[in-house]
C-alpha cells in the first residue's frame, strides 16, 4: 500500500484547470518528482497535498488517512510537510537554530532532536557549519 495516495485529484482557479485528475501514488521511503514547464500544476498539486490549497475533487490519503480536507497543521503533525522552494531561513541565526525553529512543533523533544541529527545527515556540510550564521551560506546551501 502507498504511503501516500493520490486519485482523481482536481483544482481550478476560476475558469482555469490547474490539476486534472492527477493520481500519484508514493511508497514509505521513495522520492518522487514532479516535472513540468510553467504553470503546469506543480505547485498547486504540492499545495494541495500539505492542505495550502483547497482540491475541487478527488482524494488525498497520507499514512491510511484520508487528509484531503485536513488543515494544514493536522497534515504537519502526521509528517508530511511542504517546504517550498526558497531561502526561508533565519539569516541572522545559526544553522542549529535555523534547524530547530524549522522542526519547533514536531512530536516530542526527542523527535525534535531526531529531526535536526536527520537534516545533518542528509546534509552533512550542514552538519560542518551548524554554528554558522544561516546568512552567510551559500545560496543552494540555504536552500
Amino acid at each position: 500500500m502507498a504511503e501516500l495516495q493520490i486519485r482523481g485529484l482536481t483544482k481550478r482557479f476560476g475558469n482555469v484547470r490547474a490539476l486534472d485528475g492527477i493520481e500519484l501514488d508514493v511508497a514509505a521511503g521513495e522520492f518522487f518528482v514532479i516535472l513540468g514547464p510553467s504553470a503546469a500544476g506543480k505547485t498547486t498539486t504540492l499545495r494541495s497535498i500539505a492542505g495550502l490549497e483547497r482540491p475541487d475533487g478527488g482524494t488525498i490519503t497520507f499514512a491510511g488517512q484520508d487528509i484531503t480536507k485536513a488543515a494544514p497543521h493536522q497534515i504537519r503533525r502526521a509528517g508530511l510537510v511542504h517546504i517550498p522552494e526558497g531561502r526561508g531561513i533565519f539569516p541572522g541565526l545559526s544553522v542549529q537554530e535555523n534547524l530547530k525553529m524549522a522542526v519547533r512543533r514536531v512530536g516530542t523533544p526527542d523527535q525534535r532532536r531526531s529531526a535536526v541529527d536527520h537534516a545533518y545527515d542528509l546534509f552533512p556540510r550542514l552538519a560542518e557549519r551548524r554554528s554558522q550564521r544561516a546568512g552567510t551560506l551559500s545560496g543552494g546551501e540555504q536552500q
